[in-house]
Protein backbone atom coordinates (compact mmCIF):
# COMPACT_ATOMS: atom_id res chain seq x y z
CA UNK A 1 0.00 0.00 0.00
CA UNK A 2 1.51 3.33 -1.21
CA UNK A 3 1.29 5.81 1.95
CA UNK A 4 2.18 9.50 1.89
CA UNK A 5 2.95 12.01 4.72
CA UNK A 6 5.93 13.28 6.60
CA UNK A 7 8.70 11.04 6.93
CA UNK A 8 8.71 11.80 10.69
CA UNK A 9 6.06 9.26 11.00
CA UNK A 10 8.26 6.62 10.10
CA UNK A 11 10.27 6.87 13.19
CA UNK A 12 9.88 3.76 15.25
CA UNK A 13 8.18 1.45 12.65
CA UNK A 14 8.75 -1.94 13.32
CA UNK A 15 11.08 -3.65 11.13
CA UNK A 16 10.85 -0.59 8.55
CA UNK A 17 14.54 -0.84 7.91
CA UNK A 18 14.91 -4.84 8.37
CA UNK A 19 15.73 -6.78 4.98
CA UNK A 20 12.09 -8.04 2.59
CA UNK A 21 10.42 -10.98 2.49
CA UNK A 22 13.00 -11.72 -0.07
CA UNK A 23 15.84 -11.13 1.86
CA UNK A 24 17.47 -7.76 0.45
CA UNK A 25 17.74 -4.47 1.97
CA UNK A 26 15.47 -1.74 1.77
CA UNK A 27 15.88 0.07 -1.40
CA UNK A 28 16.02 4.33 -0.25
CA UNK A 29 15.81 7.22 -2.82
CA UNK A 30 16.11 10.70 -1.88
CA UNK A 31 15.16 13.68 -3.94
CA UNK A 32 16.53 17.11 -3.77
CA UNK A 33 13.92 19.37 -6.04
CA UNK A 34 15.11 21.59 -8.55
CA UNK A 35 15.53 22.49 -12.04
CA UNK A 36 18.81 20.43 -11.69
CA UNK A 37 17.40 17.71 -9.20
CA UNK A 38 19.51 16.00 -6.79
CA UNK A 39 19.25 12.28 -6.58
CA UNK A 40 20.47 9.51 -4.06
CA UNK A 41 19.49 6.40 -3.85
CA UNK A 42 20.58 2.82 -2.63
CA UNK A 43 20.25 -0.02 0.34
CA UNK A 44 19.14 1.21 4.17
CA UNK A 45 22.57 1.33 5.47
CA UNK A 46 25.10 1.17 1.93
CA UNK A 47 28.57 2.91 2.64
CA UNK A 48 28.38 4.07 -1.01
CA UNK A 49 24.92 4.89 -2.36
CA UNK A 50 24.74 5.71 -5.69
CA UNK A 51 24.14 10.10 -6.53
CA UNK A 52 23.32 11.64 -9.97
CA UNK A 53 22.27 14.61 -11.09
CA UNK A 54 18.43 14.87 -13.44
CA UNK A 55 18.69 18.52 -15.79
CA UNK A 56 15.47 20.11 -16.59
CA UNK A 57 16.49 22.04 -19.89
CA UNK A 58 15.72 25.74 -19.13
CA UNK A 59 14.65 25.85 -22.71
CA UNK A 60 11.50 24.12 -22.27
CA UNK A 61 8.26 25.52 -21.32
CA UNK A 62 7.04 23.98 -17.22
CA UNK A 63 4.96 21.52 -18.64
CA UNK A 64 7.13 20.25 -21.00
CA UNK A 65 9.45 20.43 -17.31
CA UNK A 66 7.80 18.27 -15.64
CA UNK A 67 6.89 15.89 -18.67
CA UNK A 68 10.53 15.32 -19.18
CA UNK A 69 10.90 15.00 -15.38
CA UNK A 70 7.88 12.22 -14.87
CA UNK A 71 9.82 10.33 -17.88
CA UNK A 72 12.94 10.30 -16.04
CA UNK A 73 11.13 9.30 -12.91
CA UNK A 74 8.82 6.82 -14.47
CA UNK A 75 12.43 5.35 -15.91
CA UNK A 76 14.14 5.29 -12.62
CA UNK A 77 11.39 3.15 -11.01
CA UNK A 78 11.25 0.49 -13.65
CA UNK A 79 14.99 0.04 -13.30
CA UNK A 80 14.70 0.09 -9.25
CA UNK A 81 12.68 -1.54 -6.87
CA UNK A 82 12.63 1.01 -4.55
CA UNK A 83 10.36 0.68 -0.78
CA UNK A 84 11.14 4.18 0.44
CA UNK A 85 11.11 7.10 -1.66
CA UNK A 86 11.85 11.14 -0.11
CA UNK A 87 12.53 14.35 -0.70
CA UNK A 88 13.05 17.66 0.70
CA UNK A 89 9.76 19.67 1.63
CA UNK A 90 9.34 23.08 -0.39
CA UNK A 91 8.55 26.20 1.46
CA UNK A 92 5.74 26.81 2.44
CA UNK A 93 4.04 29.11 -0.45
CA UNK A 94 3.65 32.03 1.82
CA UNK A 95 7.35 31.58 3.00
CA UNK A 96 8.44 31.26 -0.81
CA UNK A 97 6.47 34.54 -0.97
CA UNK A 98 8.10 36.36 1.50
CA UNK A 99 11.76 35.62 0.81
CA UNK A 100 11.54 36.88 -2.44
CA UNK A 101 11.09 33.71 -4.76
CA UNK A 102 8.97 34.24 -7.92
CA UNK A 103 5.77 32.56 -8.72
CA UNK A 104 7.34 30.26 -11.88
CA UNK A 105 10.03 28.79 -9.40
CA UNK A 106 7.24 28.40 -7.04
CA UNK A 107 5.16 26.13 -9.36
CA UNK A 108 7.62 24.22 -10.86
CA UNK A 109 9.09 23.06 -7.41
CA UNK A 110 5.40 22.25 -6.74
CA UNK A 111 4.56 20.97 -9.98
CA UNK A 112 7.75 18.04 -9.17
CA UNK A 113 6.06 17.20 -5.88
CA UNK A 114 3.15 16.01 -7.45
CA UNK A 115 4.86 14.41 -10.23
CA UNK A 116 7.04 12.57 -8.32
CA UNK A 117 4.51 11.20 -6.10
CA UNK A 118 2.10 10.21 -9.11
CA UNK A 119 5.34 8.13 -10.55
CA UNK A 120 5.71 6.82 -7.22
CA UNK A 121 2.66 5.61 -6.87
CA UNK A 122 2.56 4.47 -10.43
CA UNK A 123 5.45 1.92 -9.00
CA UNK A 124 3.81 1.06 -6.21
CA UNK A 125 6.22 2.12 -3.56
CA UNK A 126 4.41 1.88 -0.44
CA UNK A 127 6.73 4.93 1.59
CA UNK A 128 6.35 7.96 -0.38
CA UNK A 129 7.42 10.95 2.36
CA UNK A 130 9.09 14.57 2.56
CA UNK A 131 11.39 15.43 5.29
CA UNK A 132 12.47 18.99 6.79
CA UNK A 133 15.78 19.92 5.55
CA UNK A 134 16.72 21.16 9.00
CA UNK A 135 15.97 17.78 10.30
CA UNK A 136 18.04 16.09 7.70
CA UNK A 137 20.98 18.65 8.30
CA UNK A 138 21.00 18.06 11.79
CA UNK A 139 21.10 14.77 11.43
CA UNK A 140 24.40 14.77 9.06
CA UNK A 141 26.27 17.94 10.04
CA UNK A 142 24.83 18.43 14.03
CA UNK A 143 23.14 21.92 13.06
CA UNK A 144 19.74 23.02 12.31
CA UNK A 145 20.37 26.17 11.01
CA UNK A 146 23.33 28.49 9.55
CA UNK A 147 24.12 31.48 8.09
CA UNK A 148 22.83 31.57 4.47
CA UNK A 149 24.83 29.99 1.81
CA UNK A 150 26.91 28.38 4.45
CA UNK A 151 24.52 25.17 5.18
CA UNK A 152 24.90 24.06 1.57
CA UNK A 153 28.74 23.85 1.83
CA UNK A 154 28.70 21.86 5.34
CA UNK A 155 26.47 19.24 4.04
CA UNK A 156 28.82 18.63 1.08
CA UNK A 157 31.62 18.85 2.86
CA UNK A 158 30.25 16.21 5.59
CA UNK A 159 29.36 13.95 1.99
CA UNK A 160 32.79 14.50 1.11
CA UNK A 161 34.05 12.89 4.27
CA UNK A 162 31.70 10.32 4.41
CA UNK A 163 33.19 9.40 1.09
CA UNK A 164 30.51 10.22 -0.70
CA UNK A 165 31.44 11.61 -3.89
CA UNK A 166 28.59 14.10 -5.26
CA UNK A 167 29.64 16.90 -7.83
CA UNK A 168 27.28 19.20 -6.69
CA UNK A 169 25.41 20.63 -3.88
CA UNK A 170 22.33 19.15 -5.27
CA UNK A 171 23.74 15.42 -5.05
CA UNK A 172 24.97 16.10 -1.70
CA UNK A 173 21.83 17.66 0.04
CA UNK A 174 19.97 14.62 -1.52
CA UNK A 175 22.80 12.27 0.01
CA UNK A 176 21.61 14.29 3.28
CA UNK A 177 18.20 13.40 2.72
CA UNK A 178 19.07 9.75 2.33
CA UNK A 179 21.00 9.60 5.16
CA UNK A 180 18.40 10.81 7.33
CA UNK A 181 15.87 8.65 6.37
CA UNK A 182 18.29 5.40 6.54
CA UNK A 183 18.88 6.34 10.31
CA UNK A 184 14.80 6.76 10.44
CA UNK A 185 14.00 3.58 9.30
CA UNK A 186 17.34 2.56 11.03
CA UNK A 187 18.23 4.29 13.86
CA UNK A 188 20.76 1.79 14.98
CA UNK A 189 22.84 3.21 12.15
CA UNK A 190 22.07 6.98 13.23
CA UNK A 191 25.90 7.17 14.83
CA UNK A 192 27.61 6.04 11.67
CA UNK A 193 27.83 9.36 9.86
CA UNK A 194 29.73 11.15 12.97
CA UNK A 195 33.14 11.19 12.57
CA UNK A 196 33.73 9.14 15.36
CA UNK A 197 31.92 6.05 14.15
CA UNK A 198 32.54 7.41 10.36
CA UNK A 199 35.37 4.88 9.76
CA UNK A 200 33.47 1.91 10.96
CA UNK A 201 30.52 2.05 8.25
Amino acid sequence: MTTAGSLVKTRGTAGSGEPTASGRKPLVVSFDLASATGVCYGAVGDKHPRVMTWKLPKSLSRPLRLLHFSDLCDEFFKANTVDYLVYEAPLAVAVAAEVGSREETTLLLRGLVGVLECCGARASIKGIQSFDVKDAREHLCGFRTLPKGDAKSAVWRAAKMLGVPCDNDNESDAYCGWSYACSMLNPRIAHLVTPLWSNQR
